[in-house]
C-alpha cells in the first residue's frame, strides 16, 4: 500500500485514507492510529487547496504541440501566453502528469559487412 519507493509527497493521501479506515474500523484516536502505524501526525493535518488541473491542461497541449520541449522551454511559452506560474510549480505539474522530452529513436545502420578502408598488397 505505502511504497517506499514513491515520494513521501505523493503518498499522504493513501496515509490518510489508511489511518481513516483504521480509525473507523478499531475506534480508535487519530494519535493512536498514527502511533501504531508509525506515520507522523502531521501528514494528517495539512489538506492542499491548490487545484493546477487547468495548469495541467495547458502543460499536456503545449507538451503534444512541441514534444521537443522540456519544462523549461514550456514555462517560457507559459509566460508568453499571460500565466504568472513559479518554474517549480510547473516542474511539479510536469512531472506529475508523467510529461517528458521524448527520446529519438536512432536509427538502424546500413546492414553490410565493413571493407577496409585500403589493402595493403604484399604480394609480388
Amino acid at each position: 500500500m505505502v511504497n517506499p519507493n514513491q515520494s513521501p509527497r505523493s503518498q499522504t493521501p493513501i496515509k490518510r485514507r489508511v489511518i481513516w479506515e483504521v480509525r473507523h474500523l478499531f475506534g480508535i484516536s487519530e494519535r493512536r492510529a498514527c502511533r501504531v502505524l508509525g506515520f507522523h501526525r502531521s501528514t494528517q493535518r495539512h489538506c492542499s487547496t491548490r487545484d493546477d488541473r487547468d495548469l495541467a491542461d495547458k502543460l499536456r497541449t503545449l507538451a503534444c504541440e512541441r514534444p521537443r520541449f522540456g519544462y523549461r522551454r514550456l514555462h517560457i511559452l507559459l509566460r508568453r501566453q499571460g500565466e504568472n506560474v513559479n518554474h517549480k510549480r510547473v516542474y511539479r505539474v510536469y512531472r506529475d502528469e508523467g510529461l517528458a522530452v521524448r527520446q529519438k529513436t536512432r536509427r538502424k545502420g546500413v546492414a553490410q559487412t565493413r571493407l577496409p578502408s585500403h589493402v595493403t598488397d604484399t604480394g609480388q
